[in-house]
């Protein structure tokens, strides 16, 4: 259940207030971007398209609001997933070029912090989002060299 989901990780951000531990904060800013991602591909499942369009939008707001914090309070940002799911957000509100750029940076943050997994990720995402521009070969190309 969405909802339910939700109303743990609103609990989860008083907690880290309470204990001043911002890290903690923006892991919940990405974790509710994740719960709407979910909830927007259900709804576009369910043949309801307006309505996962408002859930990807949210999903926008609440991560990058994580990523928001971490720069204002000068804590080190360092997550390509936040590029990630954002460039698969705007991708699917069909923001290509946006989703195309966040992509493009997640890879290059992926490659400095030699995490893998990140790498995985941040590849998948830049080739489906040059698969959204039209760029099939170059798409491919990236694959075959990753």
């Amino acid at each position: 259940n969405f909802s339910e989901a939700m109303d743990h990780y609103f609990r989860a951000l008083d907690a880290w207030l309470l204990v001043d531990y911002f890290y903690g904060f923006q892991s919940v800013f990405f974790n509710i971007g994740v719960i709407y991602r979910s909830w927007g591909a259900q709804m576009a499942e369910s043949g309801f398209p307006r309505e996962a369009k408002e859930k990807y939008e949210k999903a926008i707001i609440w991560t990058e609001g994580g990523m928001g914090i971490c720069t204002k309070l000068g804590i080190g940002y360092d997550m390509s997933e936040d590029k990630v799911l954002l460039s698969h957000l705007y991708r699917k509100i069909g923001k290509i070029e946006k989703a195309f750029g966040l992509a493009t940076e997640a890879l290059n943050e992926a490659k400095m912090s030699g995490n893998q997994k990140s790498l995985a990720l941040a590849t998948r995402q830049l080739a489906t989002a040059l698969l959204a521009k039209g760029k099939k070969d170059d798409a491919a190309r990236l694959i075959k060299a990753t």
